[in-house]
């Protein structure tokens, strides 16, 4: 199964052995399509129990594909499971509105008491010889109910969704490549494990492009990709969300060039992982959230990120922009007024260090709360993903 936060319906393929209804299954009489940027899929509609790891849910909705278009890039998986905004899904099933996700039913069924996700992406890699004789591949883990203070570092940032309902989203306020400013005004990203690379907002990304002297890749996979000279110093390209910088160093945004191979690209020139967005398409991708550990909390609509553990290089620094700080300037966690809180790991207005630095004993243990106190009597459920989307 693919994990998508980008899209919030869960169907299976029907021609696979993995899915066979059986006593749990109930057969309706709706039917289903959805579309995604590089495919789509239809079929019947049945009521199901559903397992993922540890986490169980008694009656969901799923679809059957018996009509599976396109997925170039994909093969060799079974389906996919939308984990976005449930209000993405609308009219996905033929005759109805709104159903809900895997995780508004955990919820509903006392599984889990938040309905939350926290998302590690560990890095995409080519297993084989490093010549293109391998798969590409990906793994990570979803912790359904909380987040796995394990896997990061720091505090979590919390930006609130952005007015883009039908998907997870943020606003960002600005893009900066080492001290230059590449937008001065507000952009909307969303934030999808199905999406590859960093969709940069349009102004930012040719303003990126100019200078460095890049080029657009015109043909293959990496079509309408950023390539930079072979040779020169690179600096960090920053995003500004919710009052703090997240920073992306120079070997965080290249491609490793074991990977050349498996994107049928070559040298000299270097490749990143920056696409252009368009106007208003701008994403946080796989290859930022292998960097930044996310959390969605459906319940306080707002997404949190971190540096993930091993993050060499990627950090998050204090006091960018002026919307989230207090009157000296420092940075501010949550800014997100009338809604419940997760456990803070520090007060900012009496300890000002920097919301990117390690946390310490008390603050590791505080941070580690996140999910359980949330979730409890239920402990948050930590499901490893042995198939991360790789597009």
């Amino acid at each position: 199964m693919l994990v998508d936060t980008g899209s919030a319906f869960l169907w299976v393929n029907a021609g696979q052995t993995q899915y066979a209804p059986g006593a749990h299954s109930q057969r309706t009489n709706y039917t289903f399509g959805v579309g995604y940027g590089d495919g789509s899929a239809s079929g019947e509609v049945y009521v199901d129990q559903v397992s993922i790891g540890g986490a169980t849910v008694a009656q969901q909705y799923l679809g059957a594909a018996t009509n599976i278009t396109t997925f170039t890039a994909l093969t060799n998986f079974d389906g996919i499971l939308g984990l976005g905004r449930s209000i993405g899904n609308n009219n996905s099933i033929s005759g109805l509105g709104v159903t809900p996700t895997f995780v508004d039913s955990l919820s509903a069924e006392g599984t889990i008491a938040a309905r939350m996700i926290g998302v590690y992406l560990a890095p995409y890699t080519e297993a084989g010889d490093g010549n293109g004789n391998g798969t590409a591949a990906a793994a990570g883990e979803l912790t359904f109910g909380g987040a796995d203070q394990g896997k990061f570092v720091g505090d979590l940032v919390w930006a609130p969704q952005s007015a883009d309902n039908r998907h997870w989203a943020v606003q960002i306020d600005g893009v900066s490549y080492g001290g230059t400013p590449l937008l001065n005004k507000t952009s909307e990203a969303i934030v999808d494990t199905g999406t590859l690379p960093i969709l940069l907002p349009f102004t930012a990304f040719f303003a990126l492009r100019q200078l460095l002297n890049g080029t657009i890749n015109d043909s293959g996979s990496l079509a309408g990709w950023l390539s930079l000279p072979a040779t020169g110093t690179l600096q960090p390209v920053t995003l500004s969300i919710a009052g703090a910088g997240l920073s992306l160093p120079p070997e965080a945004y290249l491609m490793p060039e074991s990977l050349y191979a498996h994107y049928n690209v070559s040298g000299p020139d270097r490749q990143t992982w920056f696409a252009s967005g368009g106007f208003g398409n701008a994403a946080l991708g796989q290859k930022f959230l292998e960097l930044f550990y996310s959390v969605y909390d459906s319940d306080n609509e707002r997404i949190g990120f971190a540096p993930t553990m091993g993050g060499a290089g990627v950090k998050i620094s204090c006091s960018v922009g002026s919307d989230s700080s207090d009157d000296n300037g420092q940075w501010r966690q949550g800014n997100i007024p009338d809604t419940p809180q997760l456990p803070k790991a520090q007060d900012v207005s009496a300890n000002p260090r920097c919301c990117g630095d390690a946390p310490g004993a008390a603050e590791a243990a505080a941070i580690s709360r996140v999910g359980a106190a949330r979730a409890a009597p239920s402990s948050p459920r930590d499901v490893p993903l042995p198939d991360a989307l790789p597009c």
